[in-house]
């Protein structure tokens, strides 16, 4: 995740500091979402559990992240030796949204238990059926 993140630095970078700034969790949280409809066509539905409890995971670093804006207390990676800024102090003080970084934190970490909880259910609900002996649900 934090490759992905790191990458994401990379790629949005060329369209404005802004994005390039955010790019990290935007691309974070894409490519999940990406591999769902994925999954979908293959179809590997066990694929598309899996994503959301990729999703979940991702989400609950991002809610770190936020968290940690105004605190700004843990260690950052930097890609290319240059400055290194924290993503979220950045993007929370742009909209100035900076003083509410708990409080987005606690909205993120709620959907990353709501997409963990549709990983687990889903999952459960697949074992479900495999275990009845049906076939899998197109």
């Amino acid at each position: 995740n934090l490759g992905i993140h790191e990458l994401g630095h990379v790629v949005f970078g060329p369209l404005g500091e802004f994005l390039g700034v955010a790019g990290g969790t935007i691309l974070q949280c894409l490519l999940p979402l990406i591999s769902i409809p994925m999954f979908y066509r293959q179809p590997d539905y066990f694929g598309i559990a899996l994503s959301f409890g990729w999703l979940s995971t991702n989400l609950f670093n991002v809610s770190t992240y936020v968290a940690d804006a105004r605190a700004m207390d843990l260690p950052l990676v930097s890609i290319g030796g240059g400055e290194t800024i924290h993503d979220w102090d950045y993007l929370l003080d742009k909209f100035g949204l900076l003083q509410a970084d708990t409080q987005i934190a606690f909205g993120i970490r709620i959907c990353a238990i709501i997409s963990m909880l549709i990983s687990l259910g889903f999952g459960a609900w697949l074992l479900w059926h495999m275990f009845r002996g049906k076939e899998s649900p197109q």
